[in-house]
């Protein structure tokens, strides 16, 4: 019956994907009909925006019909509104980068950066950002590099996978107990550094992977539904920020950003890769979960389990009681 439901759920999802990208391409020509390059920008900034808009006017509308306020986060990847607010996302950053795509080259230093906010919110349908934490308004967005962050002490690159991998218990076979164990607690510092910039405790994982090459230009926000805040470690990589007249790159140490449009970037090489949420409801339990450099180290004993001495007392004197004779 499990597996029925599971299936089930599979090719319902796949029929809303399929439903949507129909939208899209729908919306998409109907955009390009209506470009103006005098009065509209760069094209793929348009066309991303009016089809984002379009997506989102989908989602809109079913909540006026339920007399919701926001879609749950249940909804992402099951149903059709959800794979609407995912793509109007994907949307969102694909405008974003339209803007920015032709400029090159590493630019300047972090030392000399700008950094203009943006209101634009990724997934507003699903996600509504907790006051304090969040980079609510958007004029608290900001990026830090910080090149001399202490990484970890002993790390064999050689040892990490060629393909990008979530950081979970289960990536510790591949990268060994002990080097998972680093990357524990490299994480944990990041995000208590974070916590410290931010001025908030109640940060929490929603992701995290070990990426080992260049990614293309992408807005981390639109890739974590419910991502606040991103930060990066660069193990062996750089990190480059672009916007629509200067690039800034970081080539070692921490980068942290909060991850929203205006922060749209680029990676190369091995780095591990953060995502934080302030909202407890999008957090990654299963994310960086602690494990025992040893077997048995660290290991909890439930005393409740080791027995009462009174106890064995009474069972010591029965069986002495029963054998006397």
């Amino acid at each position: 019956m499990k597996l029925s439901l599971i299936l089930w759920s599979l090719v319902a999802t796949d029929k809303n994907t399929d439903q949507i990208e129909e939208v899209v391409q729908k919306e998409t020509a109907k955009a390009k009909k209506n470009y103006d390059k005098d009065e509209h920008g760069k094209e793929g900034n348009f066309v991303g925006t009016y089809v984002a808009m379009s997506l989102d006017k989908i989602i809109e509308d079913y909540l006026e019909q339920k007399g919701m306020k926001l879609l749950p986060k249940k909804h992402v990847g099951t149903t059709y509104q959800g794979a609407a607010a995912v793509a109007a996302a994907r949307q969102k950053e694909l405008s974003a980068v339209a803007l920015v795509e032709d400029v090159k080259g590493d630019g300047q230093s972090f030392d000399k950066h700008k950094i203009e906010c943006n209101d634009m919110a990724l997934y507003p349908h699903i996600y509504e950002p907790k006051r304090i934490c969040s980079p609510v308004p958007k004029t608290n967005c900001f990026r830090e590099h910080l090149p001399n962050f202490e990484g970890p002490k002993s790390f064999d690159l050689s040892k990490c996978p060629k393909d990008s991998i979530t950081l979970n218990k289960e990536s510790s076979d591949v990268f060994g107990k002990d080097q998972y164990v680093q990357i524990v607690q490299l994480a944990n510092r990041i995000k208590d550094q974070l916590s410290e910039k931010i001025k908030s405790k109640t940060i929490s994982f929603a992701g995290a992977t070990f990426e080992p090459s260049s990614k293309p230009l992408a807005v981390d926000g639109a890739r974590a539904t419910g991502a606040d805040y991103s930060a990066s470690f660069l193990l062996d990589g750089a990190l480059t920020f672009r916007s629509t007249d200067v690039s800034h790159t970081a080539k070692k140490g921490l980068v942290m950003w909060s991850s929203g449009l205006e922060n749209v970037f680029e990676g190369k090489g091995p780095r591990i890769q953060l995502q934080f949420t302030c909202n407890p409801d999008f957090a990654e339990e299963s994310l960086l979960e602690k494990i025992a450099k040893r077997p048995g180290k660290g290991k909890v004993i439930n005393e409740s389990l080791k027995g009462d001495w009174r106890l064995w007392s009474i069972f010591v004197f029965v069986l002495c009681w029963m054998f006397r004779f």
